[in-house]
């Protein structure tokens, strides 16, 4: 029986747009902050230090006040031997993101599929993020933040998608078992961690303004398509396709 349906974000709830505009504006905004602060080298080395940044180990010395993506910032400062306050940091962190965000639209049935869904089942998400204050702030922007039971953030629990540990906290908090559960996400990775984590999952492939690798954070599973293949994902084309189906599913 399926209590719960716990969903991915960005590329699930949240559409991409032209993501490879999205990487040059942020590269371009990124690179400013840096050059405010004294950085000193050409756009185009900047752009080689910058390839992977997401994708890249966690920096040795993490700093519990700063979010995963301020210290990698605060990595990359101490690298050049660059100087700026935490506050800094913080400013840096928001402009860059939102720069990126700029590009990213809400699906327009992201709300209308949460309402239906909550009145009858708990609601949860499961993100990929590694500045999670942004994500909060954009939930709450765009009035969704009340709708979730519970919100799992990658970087603030120390583990990504695709390890399956990342769900621990959303069952923790939901009091549901995995089998209770259905996972809603748009990679190869999310339905790889659904299934290992022991929850049904579904795969969301539009047919247009679907995802986009480039948007990802920079490390994306050469082998997508036979990791779909293993998992035995459902599979639709419109995120309000999700409310009939859990119905399906739940009467087989």
């Amino acid at each position: 029986m399926i209590r719960g349906i716990f969903f991915d974000l960005y590329g699930t709830l949240y559409l991409y747009g032209d993501m490879k505009q999205a990487w040059s504006v942020w590269l371009e905004t990124f690179y400013s902050c840096m050059r405010d602060i004294g950085l000193s080298i050409s756009k185009n080395e900047f752009s080689k230090e910058c390839d992977r940044f997401f994708g890249r180990e966690e920096p040795k010395k993490l700093d519990d006040e700063m979010s995963l993506f301020e210290n990698r910032i605060i990595d990359f400062v101490e690298n050049y031997q660059l100087a700026t306050s935490k506050n800094g940091i913080r400013k840096i962190a928001e402009i860059v993101v939102n720069s990126w965000q700029d590009f990213i639209d809400i699906d327009p049935d992201t709300k209308f599929v949460l309402e239906t869904l909550k009145r009858n089942f708990i609601i949860g998400l499961v993100s990929n993020f590694d500045h999670p204050i942004h994500v909060r702030k954009s939930l709450k922007e765009n009035q969704l933040e009340s709708l979730f039971d519970s919100i799992v953030i990658s970087a603030e629990v120390g583990v990504k998608k695709p390890d399956p540990k990342i769900f621990n906290r959303a069952f923790h908090e939901t009091r549901l078992a995995p089998n209770e559960v259905i996972y809603v996400g748009d990679t190869a990775d999310d339905m790889t961690a659904a299934a290992a984590a022991g929850m049904k999952s579904v795969l969301i492939k539009r047919n247009i303004r679907g995802t986009d690798e480039g948007a990802l954070d920079f490390s994306i599973s050469t082998n997508s398509d036979k990791a779909l293949l293993r998992t035995n994902a459902h599979t639709i084309s419109e995120l309000k396709d999700i409310i009939p189906l859990v119905k399906e599913m739940n009467m087989i």
